[in-house]
């Protein structure tokens, strides 16, 4: 998201209004750029809130990053121009005026919501993200943790959209120097020479590190997003150095317009188009565009539609906005608010300007202006007061999320076991848990019942991997973030397993060979025939190689989920309506159930089928909230608490007939 720097409360005082171009380089205020943010930051929330007909409405970012490299550039070489240097301390302090006082406000609220509200599980990493939104980092935060942009079973981050202002802080720590070397060592044509350079090679680094199955290194990496803002450097340069339209081709303007219009219309965040080359074209017409603003006044032009009273004041807002609508979003679901649709995208929308609007008058403005009071925020004053405020802020996100708790999935843990665990007699008989979150987090019960039975075991659960290793996606068939470490290598893993320790049972307990799928870029959806059938032979080819060794299967027929014990999907009658489950997420059991039973039919004598739902769903697929001990047998409705699992695993166990060794069964 953008975040310039000249001031915005500046109007232009000669008696002719200035171009565009040359108010920019003076540091002053232009409406219609404040209009086309408005644009920007319109598109990304209408896309993050889920609007299906604007799909390449997260477009918006590279918009807002053309057009901050623009305005910086201008505004650092017109500051050439008059003293012959750039003013670096002026230049740092005005952008943490800028900047730091709205986002640490977000970040604040945040704190607050982790220590008061949110349940241990529901923070998550959420300390190391915050840290690094904090420390301009984000981006490779997310890159470095192996987190997706595009899907997070353990629902994405509120400071997920800070990736965006770590990748323009990163840039404009390294710019403002080689801009200065650029101008005073090499000829406007090496400058321009160097810049296209850097851009291309960005273009490239782009499309070679886009990776179908999940681009999120192309979509987060500062280098391969690194040629938007220097398009926008570029432009201003050559604006600079006395590029203009004239008057008869001004009208192109609207081409331009027309072009970024339908980019954000069609191109998808997944599809290969933008990465191999579309991000440029966007950032063409974008720069085209505001060359076109450049060269006029707001009298005429695009620049006229730009500088109408309403999206200049949303432009003016738009950093605000772009804060704090994430948080919002991911708050205001339709369970706590008992909406959806449009009704929820307007309270969503609504909220998130309203915020915005007060965070800009109360907060912003007034620091930005340079003084807190009668404070005045000189260079040297805000040299001690961020890092002060950073530790500050550092210390209030530790502290609210020392409840959290670990997620569910480690993205580390897909590795070989490299022991039996359990009983370990040389002679004790050894039986393989495969199968998803579910069995890994009932693996200590599943290790101290295996003991007591003189069984050994080979732990091969995985959170968030199926049996089979396939590539998932979610409904919106955006990959989960493990759905590559699940699927890449994911055989050789279970055929090196089942070399090394020989089991005598493998047993399957696993959901979520019921998600759709992506086979050779091509989504497959449950219940059609396609999915059904690429279902089968990725599960004839898991049960090969867990069979290979002489194993006997038993798979374990899935169960839906239960009510949680909190939230307002609890069980009761006060459960919102949205919660109930639909028939689509039944079928999808069903048919999983149907794709086992036809393999145990194909391998009649290697494979048993386990049945658990006449404990876990006595009453039929509208499983009920259980208890044990006085505790919910499935707290969030799918994982065993500790009571649970102590009650459930040696039942498992009978049914899968892992008896006691030594016992007639046995």
């Amino acid at each position: 998201m953008t975040s310039v720097t000249y001031p915005d409360d500046v109007t232009t005082t000669a008696e002719q209004p200035l171009s565009g171009s040359a108010a920019v380089e003076r540091g002053q205020h232009v409406p219609a750029l404040d209009g086309l943010r408005a644009l920007a930051v319109a598109g990304v929330v209408t896309y993050h809130v889920g609007a299906d007909w604007l799909p390449g409405g997260f477009l918006g970012v590279d918009l807002f990053f053309v057009l901050s490299g623009f305005l910086i550039t201008g505004i650092l070489l017109g500051q050439v121009d008059r003293t012959g240097r750039i003013a670096f301390a002026e230049f740092f302090t005005r952008r943490a005026r800028r900047l730091l006082p709205a986002l640490y406000l977000m970040l604040l609220a945040i704190c607050g919501w982790a220590f008061f509200v949110a349940a241990p599980d529901e923070i998550g990493d959420l300390r190391g993200a915050a840290l690094a939104a904090l420390f301009y980092v984000a981006n490779w935060f997310f890159i470095l943790t192996g987190q997706s942009y595009f899907g997070d079973m353990q629902g994405p981050s509120p400071v997920e959209h800070t990736w965006s202002l770590a990748i323009e802080e990163q840039y404009y720590l390294v710019w403002p120097l080689l801009l200065i070397l650029l101008v005073r060592r090499t000829t406007s044509r090496w400058t321009i020479a160097v810049i296209t350079a850097l851009i291309l090679g960005s273009v490239a680094l782009m499309a070679l590190t886009y990776d179908a199955g999940d681009p999120s290194v192309a979509y987060f990496g500062t280098f391969t997003r690194i040629h938007e803002l220097l398009v926008g450097a570029l432009l201003a340069w050559l604006v600079h150095r006395g590029l203009s339209l004239s008057a008869r081709w001004r009208w192109t303007g609207w081409l331009a317009l027309l072009g970024v219009l339908a980019m954000m219309a069609t191109v998808s965040d997944i599809s290969s188009f933008y990465y191999r080359g579309g991000s440029l074209i966007f950032c063409a017409l974008v720069a085209w565009l505001l060359l076109s603003l450049g060269s006029t006044s707001a009298s005429s032009g695009p620049s006229r539609l730009f500088s109408l009273r309403p999206l200049v004041w949303i432009g003016l807002i738009s950093y605000g906005i772009y804060l704090w609508h994430w948080p919002l979003i991911l708050w205001l679901t339709p369970v706590r608010t008992g909406l959806d649709g449009l009704a929820l995208a307007a309270l969503r929308i609504g909220l998130t300007v309203a915020v915005a609007a007060a965070s800009y008058y109360v907060v912003e403005r007034p620091i930005r202006r340079g003084s807190v009071g009668s404070f005045a925020l000189t260079p040297r004053r805000v040299a001690v007061i961020v890092p002060v405020a950073m530790a500050v802020m550092a210390a209030l996100i530790i502290g609210s999320t020392a409840r959290a708790t670990a997620p569910q999935v480690n993205l580390d843990e897909t590795v070989a076991p490299t022991t039996v665990t359990g009983a370990t007699s040389a002679d004790a008989p050894v039986v393989a848990f495969a199968g998803d979150s579910i069995p890994k987090e009932l693996m200590p019960a599943l290790e101290t019942e295996a003991a007591a039975r003189g069984w050994g075991v080979v732990p091969l659960a995985f959170g968030g991997c199926s049996i089979t290793g396939e590539f998932q996606v979610d409904d919106d068939q955006r990959p989960f973030n493990w759905s590559k470490r699940c699927s890449e290598g994911f055989a050789e893993l279970q055929s090196r397993a089942v070399s090394d320790f020989d089991p005598d049972v493998v047993v399957w307990y696993s959901n979520r060979e019921r998600f759709p799928v992506r086979v050779d870029a091509q989504v497959l959806m449950p219940g059609t025939p396609e999915h059904t059938a690429a279902l089968d032979s990725a599960l004839e080819s898991a049960y090969q190689r867990f069979a290979s060794g002489g194993a006997t299967i038993a798979i374990v027929l899935p169960v839906p989920k239960a009510p949680p014990v909190k939230g307002t999907c609890a069980a009761g009658p006060d459960a919102a309506p949205e919660c109930a489950l639909d028939e689509a997420y039944y079928a999808s059991f069903a048919d999983l159930t149907a794709a086992f039973e036809r393999l145990a039919a194909a391998h009649p004598d290697r494979i048993e089928l386990v049945r658990i739902d006449d404990v876990l769903c006595p009453g039929g697929r509208d499983c009920p909230l259980l208890e044990r001990e006085g505790e919910a047998v499935r707290p969030d409705g799918i994982h065993f608490s500790d009571a649970g699992a102590a009650w459930f695993v040696p039942l498992l166990f009978d049914r899968a007939g892992l008896a006691p060794v030594g016992s007639s069964g046995g």
